[in-house]
């Protein structure tokens, strides 16, 4: 500056020059405003991007940025020009636990810094969740069950579903007329003669995570084994119990569930069974009209 001296009863002047120095101080950088982005679980691009705005008062400042992290359900990058990337980890178990309608949130904490000072902001990520289908927890063994005998197997344990609240159904093809699955996973009943054999049984677990649900199927065989079922019925013979009259044996109101088979025959007389008298007929001898 030039400061000038004037004699107020002449005119004349002096002159002299000022100089001041002034010495800059480091003035903090600002990370600008607080970002925000979303992500959601299993979606064609589960990633999220922002940037730090940094401004600084002083000229020519050199940015450096910081704050990779890890949060619940993933992940945040920052590179060298304040560029940030959230990356949702799908194959996360807190990121699977979110059903159709669950969310949840990531904050993260951003550092610019011009070397001496430095500032930060936030960044919050919203997750919102996808229906995950129920899974195969264990295979359902192959099972056996006797003809004629109650059963019961639950299978609900053998599914499960990461999704937190959601519940699953059951349904069943494939198994005999005599069984039923109920909607909470129990197949039950009695099998008869007509269903001895194997049977490839699907069963269907859906969840009500959305609408319509998602599923998965698991497939075991269940054998009905035969046992053998009492005959039922009588037989009858007809003819006269005179000498030398011809006896018939009648069979056919007798019925057995796993199929009559072979005759054997044998007649007998209050003393015992009649030698060679093994056909269905039997002719009565002389003299043994009553004994048959």
């Amino acid at each position: 500056f030039t400061i000038t001296v004037t004699d107020s009863d002449s005119t004349e002047t002096d002159t002299m020059t000022v100089t001041i120095t002034v010495t800059g101080a480091n003035d903090a950088p600002s990370a600008g405003s607080d970002g925000t982005g979303a992500a959601t679980e299993d979606a064609s691009t589960s990633t999220a991007t922002g940037s730090i705005t940094a401004t600084d008062d002083d000229d020519a400042a050199a940015f450096t940025y910081s704050g990779d992290a890890t949060g619940t359900y993933g992940a945040i990058a920052v590179d060298s020009a304040g560029a940030w990337t959230y990356t949702l980890d799908n194959s996360d178990a807190d990121t699977d636990a979110l059903g159709h309608d669950g969310s949840g949130t990531d904050t993260f904490t951003l550092t610019v810094s011009d070397g001496t000072d430095s500032d930060t902001m936030d960044v919050v990520i919203t997750v919102s969740g996808a229906n995950d289908a129920p899974t195969v927890a264990t295979a359902i063994a192959d099972a056996s069950t006797d003809e004629d005998a109650a059963y019961s197997l639950d299978i609900s344990s053998n599914f499960a579903d990461v999704d937190t609240g959601d519940g699953v159904t059951y349904a069943a093809t494939g198994m005999p007329s005599t069984l039923t699955m109920s909607t909470a996973g129990v197949l039950s009943g009695t099998p008869v003669n007509d269903d001895v054999a194997v049977h490839t049984i699907v069963v269907t677990a859906t969840d009500d995570g959305a609408t319509p649900g998602a599923s998965v199927t698991d497939t075991f065989d269940l054998t009905v084994v035969n046992t053998d079922d009492a005959t039922q019925g009588s037989v009858t013979v007809s003819g006269d119990t005179y000498d030398d009259e011809v006896l018939t044996s009648d069979t056919s109101l007798l019925t057995d569930d796993d199929g009559m088979g072979t005759f054997a025959y044998q007649w007998a007389t209050q003393d015992g069974d009649v030698s060679g008298a093994t056909s269905s007929t039997y002719t009565i001898p002389s003299c043994e009209s009553t004994a048959v």
